[in-house]
């Protein structure tokens, strides 16, 4: 009777452990960034000033600039009016804030790579966008999850 106790107490030890992991890693990977998971289009462009040169913050659908992530760490950048496309590879890195993430983007072609943010928008009224932010070598790009 002993020995029979103490197998029930090692197969509920592992029971918890394993629900315990189990658990964890579903979590971690609910609260993993939904970067591929949308396509983004440009809401406003600005000079390094932060003066605007255009927005389609009224408008989202007249955004020609689409920006894609994929998940082998590859982006494309598609311009719909003049066909341009721009791709490369990036890197996502967890920041010190709750749902905040540092992206590295890097061109296929071309010396310059570029820094952004991606995170989730919070408006005064409590709702919130999914946002893409850019900095490259002369412009500020933010882009809206579509």
């Amino acid at each position: 009777m002993e020995h029979i106790k103490k197998k029930l107490a090692v197969i509920v030890v592992f029971f918890a452990v394993f629900i315990g992991i189990v658990t964890i890693w579903t979590v971690r990977k609910q609260s993993q960034p939904k970067l591929t998971a949308v396509t983004w289009k440009l809401e406003e462009e600005a000079d390094l000033d932060g003066n605007e040169l255009s927005s389609y913050a009224k408008d989202p659908s007249k955004s020609k600039v689409v920006l894609t992530f994929k998940k082998d760490q590859t982006y494309r950048c598609k311009n719909l009016e003049n066909k341009k496309i721009w791709k490369g590879t990036y890197t996502l890195s967890r920041t010190k804030s709750k749902d905040t993430y540092m992206l590295h983007l890097v061109p296929d072609q071309g010396t310059a790579s570029y820094y952004g943010v991606y995170g989730t928008r919070e408006y005064e009224d409590g709702t919130g966008h999914m946002s893409v932010i850019l900095t490259t070598k002369d412009k500020i790009l933010s882009f809206l999850a579509e």
